[in-house]
């Protein structure tokens, strides 16, 4: 018989290949796996090294007994120490080796979680997939209260949904006593149970009085009482053993809130209140795998309460992730009301929100702006709390947008400009003049490739301008206008969410035309001439990828989250 088992290793330099990723681009810390080892395992089990280069702290986690992983802070090198026992009980797999299978998790502070995968076929190590938005509701339309921003919309239970005042100037709802929602999430079960153990969940919400409050029942049937909930005290939050203690600080009514419960059952349980923890509990009781907080595969209820004890409730948002949130993740997302949440994923290279006066150009995703000019000052933004930025005549930024180029020209070359693309621009205008939005040549030489004319119903370029005479744009006024370009195929345009023009693929809509990008940036604002006129922006953002319809009806107007 075969009384070895081959295993082989061959690591190279991973880390930022995959963390840097969106949010975390400009502040993940460095994470690398080195080396290399190919040799036979004994059956009777052996002993075998990595080295982690991570800066902060490092947990360690295996899914089997026999195989066990540990790290030795301190040591530069070969400082994970993973040890197989033996394996002589184990059924004889094919051509007389012993099979088996582990898996070690290795969780750094800049989160992500390194997977060491250990199995006949060898030793290898692989990134997981970040959190994912399995749903998003932000009850903005009265007359459809479950539509969903991202994933399936909820199912109503009750008649009792009202439209009430939200945060900053939006709107929200309030679901009274017995009314409740179904969140079909769409998230299978996992982590090793047959529930949905691992997800986070965010709601904003604002309470009208001190009394007990429901926030998700994970039993479908709602046959049995609420699984989260706040106790009429207003500072036991939670469950069971799983109750947090804010009798020093309680929870306040008439008060908006952002709750986030970050789950990973069976090893940890969090929750955080405007991005602070507020409680940690390993993985057993309440927090364990499959137990009572376990999501059912087809879905968790919203303020639900089987018997009557739950009261009206004021929400104006709720998120569930397929993946439990580090700190790191939910202290970006902030308090209530905040404009943006991390997704993880998606073509989104660049956002910006203009809320830094000392840094005006930092971004929120991807690279940094590149002021040019000294005339870029601090603004009121479009919400009582909100900042933007001025960019005044002669001034404007370089977006580094990290974009390929893509597509094929009539002749059938390849292009050598970005043709894929969106662009949002929250603006306002101060006066009636003639405005530049976007410029393509990155010397500024020419003139502007993307502008409002002075009367201000003419917004484009050459023969793709928009004719809004019926209805122009208004100084004074907040926008948020969207470019949606598939060069060669389609060119549009959207104010608030709505369509104002369309244009097929040809004249300056073809690919590598006058409105395709440099590979390298765009220039926002920029006009070579000096026809440009100072503006008020409070936000900017770059996709790699001709948005559609839907996904821009979705970012609506200017407050609501960019994604």
């Amino acid at each position: 018989m075969n009384r070895y088992l081959k295993l082989s290793m061959t690591f190279m330099l991973m880390g930022l290949a995959f963390a840097c990723e969106e949010k975390y681009e400009r502040t993940v810390l460095p994470v690398d796996i080195a080396g290399e080892l190919t040799q036979d395992v004994p059956v009777e089990g052996g002993t075998y090294y990595l080295t982690l280069t991570c800066e902060g702290e490092v947990t360690l986690k295996s899914t089997e007994p026999w195989c066990t992983a540990e790290y030795l802070a301190g040591t530069a090198t070969d400082n994970i120490k993973i040890t197989v026992a033996s394996n002589t009980e184990a059924p004889e797999g094919e051509l007389g080796t012993k099979k088996r299978s582990a898996q070690v998790s290795i969780l750094t502070f800049s989160n992500p979680t390194i997977s060491v995968q250990m199995n006949q076929a060898g030793l290898t190590v692989s990134a997981p997939e970040k959190p994912k938005i399995a749903g998003n509701w932000q009850f903005r339309n009265p007359t459809n209260f479950g539509k969903a921003a991202a994933g399936a919309d909820l199912e109503l239970k009750g008649s009792s949904f009202f439209e009430v005042e939200g945060i900053n100037g939006s709107t929200a709802v309030e679901v009274a006593k017995g009314s409740y929602f179904l969140a079909r999430h769409g998230i299978e079960a996992n982590g090793g149970g047959a529930k949905v153990n691992h997800y986070s969940m965010l709601i904003d919400f604002k309470l009208p009085n001190d009394n007990r409050y429901c926030f998700f029942q994970t039993n479908l049937e709602n046959s049995d009482d609420v699984d989260f909930f706040l106790r009429s005290n207003m500072y036991e939050l939670g469950i069971g053993s799983v109750y947090t203690d804010l009798s020093a600080s309680p929870i306040k009514s008439g008060v908006w809130y952002r709750l986030v419960v970050s789950a990973q059952l069976g090893e940890s349980l969090k929750y955080y209140l405007n991005g602070k923890e507020i409680f940690a509990r390993g993985g057993e009781g309440d927090a364990g795998l499959d137990s009572r907080l376990a999501l059912d595969p087809n879905g968790v209820l919203l303020f639900a309460d089987e018997d009557g004890e739950d009261e009206n409730i004021h929400v104006a948002q709720v998120t569930i992730w397929d993946q439990p949130l580090t700190a790191e993740d939910v202290a970006a997302l902030g308090d209530a009301g905040s404009n943006d949440y991390l997704t993880f994923e998606g073509p989104l290279t660049g956002k910006w929100l203009f809320e830094n006066p000392e840094h005006p150009g930092a971004a929120e995703v991807g690279n940094d702006l590149a002021p040019v000019g000294n005339a870029i000052w601090e603004t009121e933004g479009p919400g009582a709390d909100d900042k933007a930025v001025s960019v005044g005549k002669g001034s404007y930024f370089l977006a580094k947008h990290g974009i390929t180029a893509s597509g094929e020209t009539a002749s059938g070359d390849p292009a050598t400009r970005v043709n894929s693309y969106s662009i949002l621009i929250d603006f306002k205008l101060p006066v009636d003049e003639r405005y530049c939005f976007f410029q393509t040549n990155l010397e500024n030489t020419d003139d502007v490739d993307f502008y409002l004319r002075p009367n201000m119903y003419e917004l484009g370029i050459g023969g793709v301008y928009t004719d809004l005479s019926a209805n122009p744009i208004k100084s004074g006024v907040w926008y948020r206008l969207v470019v949606s370009a598939q060069l060669g195929t389609s060119l549009k345009y959207y104010l608030d969410g709505k369509e104002i023009y369309s244009h097929d693929g040809e004249g300056t809509a073809a690919v590598d035309s006058r409105l395709a990008l440099d590979p390298a940036g765009v220039l926002l604002f920029a006009d070579e001439d000096g026809e440009d006129s100072e503006i008020f922006v409070a936000a900017a953002a770059v996709w790699n990828k001709a948005l559609s319809a839907e996904e821009i009806a979705a970012l609506g107007q200017v407050g609501l989250p960019i994604r």
